[in-house]
Formats: C-alpha cells, sequence, structure tokens
C-alpha cells in the first residue's frame, strides 16, 4: 500500500510540473536568421529584425499571431501569420502550415513552420524552423530534407 500513494504522490508531481504555464501576452522578440540551409529567396544568414507577437491561450491550447509588418511579410511568404499548438510547463510548441506555393524549376512547394520556445517569467526564447513541403519532382533535390532556422528572444510587459 505504501508503495502505491508513494507512486501516486510522484505521478501526481509530474503531472503539476506539466501544468502549462501562463504564456499569454503581447512580446516583442529579435528574431536573427541561421544558415540558408534550403537555398530560399530572400533569406539572409544573420539577419535580424524586431517582431510583435500575440499569444493567446486557453489552458494547454495556445495560438501566436505575429503582428505589424513582421506578420505581413510572414502571411506573403507562408500564407498565413498565426501559429496554433501547445503548452506543457513552460515549453511552448506551434506550427504554422504555410500555403503559399513556391516553386524552384520544376519544384513546387509550400513551407511550414515550427515554433519551440521557452517562457520564464517575462522572457521567452527560442528557435523557428522552416520546412519546405515538396511536390516529390525530382528537381526538388534536398528541399526535400532541409530546414532553415531563425532564433528569437524577447520579452512581455509584466502580467499584473
Amino acid at each position: 500500500m505504501n508503495k502505491t500513494v508513494i507512486s501516486f504522490g510522484l505521478s501526481s508531481l509530474v503531472f503539476l510540473g506539466c501544468a502549462p504555464a501562463d504564456v499569454s501576452g503581447d512580446y516583442v522578440v529579435t528574431v536573427t536568421s541561421g544558415s540558408n540551409a534550403c537555398g530560399l529567396d530572400g533569406w539572409t544568414e544573420s539577419d535580424s529584425a524586431e517582431v510583435r507577437m500575440e499569444i493567446v491561450q486557453a489552458d494547454a491550447d495556445a495560438n501566436a499571431t505575429v503582428t505589424g509588418l513582421g506578420g505581413t511579410v510572414l502571411n506573403l511568404w507562408l500564407g498565413d501569420n498565426r501559429f496554433a499548438g501547445d503548452v506543457a510547463g513552460s515549453s511552448v510548441q506551434m506550427t504554422l502550415i504555410g500555403t503559399r506555393s513556391h516553386s524552384n524549376g520544376d519544384c513546387d512547394f509550400t513551407i511550414n513552420a515550427e515554433l519551440d520556445a521557452t517562457v520564464d517569467e517575462q522572457i521567452i526564447e527560442g528557435m523557428i524552423r522552416y520546412r519546405p513541403v515538396t511536390d516529390g519532382a525530382t528537381s526538388c533535390g534536398t528541399l526535400a530534407d532541409c530546414e532553415n532556422t531563425q532564433t528569437f528572444v524577447g520579452t512581455r510587459p509584466p502580467v499584473d
């Protein structure tokens, strides 16, 4: 019986440790581009920009909208400026499914973006991975399994 109580107690602590933190808020982040492993037009390694992002959260579900000029650019490039995903503890994982069609020779593709972040108090930091989704044409070459990345770090106003 003691083993059952101890086991239940440890399981409860693990579950409580994974409860979603409050990550909602209006963030100002600096985004810095990594290498252009996919050879995407307009991508410049080490370029950085200040971007505004609003995260809305309901329990473990979260949505992030990139606003302002950054949101406009993302919408033109990927076809949307909204990420959707989950919060576990202080970790955030979201995806933006790209709908804007691109081409490279005979290869047609869209680009999905995957955001992984950690929020600590008022600071958010993480990485966005951009992965092309190709039509499978042989001319797609490395686009079928490459990724470009951006790192980001930023803050939100204190929660009252």
